[in-house]
């Protein structure tokens, strides 16, 4: 049974969401998309090593999202965070569509072959230092 960890760094960014420009359906996050699936797909070629994964496949992944700045106190103290911010991201982006921008670079990368071989998997998404934390683990 593989099983793989690795952390891809940056700002995650969803995909699915689509607009019309001059007749042409696009998506909506494009110009930023390309790059953060590049991103996961790099990373996930330096830990494959040349092996693709056949079987069924549990994903395990955190998102993790820069905080706004309304989670932080002003004035004589600018920095820290307000007693009440959140630890959870509540708000977009949406979590659907962030796995969809993951599964779609983890199969950019030859990593798995197809994202219909995720049977399981555990999301979510919370505050701090933007990245995303992957765990693979081949099945049976």
């Amino acid at each position: 049974m593989t099983m793989l960890a690795f952390t891809v760094p940056g700002v995650p960014v969803p995909q699915g969401s689509k607009r019309v420009v001059q007749g042409r359906v696009i998506d909506a996050n494009a110009k930023r998309l390309k790059p953060w699936r590049a991103t996961i797909a790099d990373a996930a070629s330096r830990e494959r090593q040349g092996r693709t994964i056949t079987g069924c496949v549990r994903v395990d992944v955190v998102f993790v999202l820069p905080r706004p700045r309304s989670h932080y106190r002003t004035g004589r103290y600018a920095g820290q965070l307000k007693p009440n911010a959140p630890v959870y991201c509540e708000t977009r982006p949406d979590l659907d569509k962030l796995l969809r921008s993951l599964l779609d670079g983890l199969t950019d990368s030859g990593l798995i072959y197809d994202d219909d071989q995720v049977v399981e998997l555990v999301a979510r998404k919370h505050y701090g230092s933007p990245a995303a934390h992957i765990e693979l683990r081949e099945l049976g």
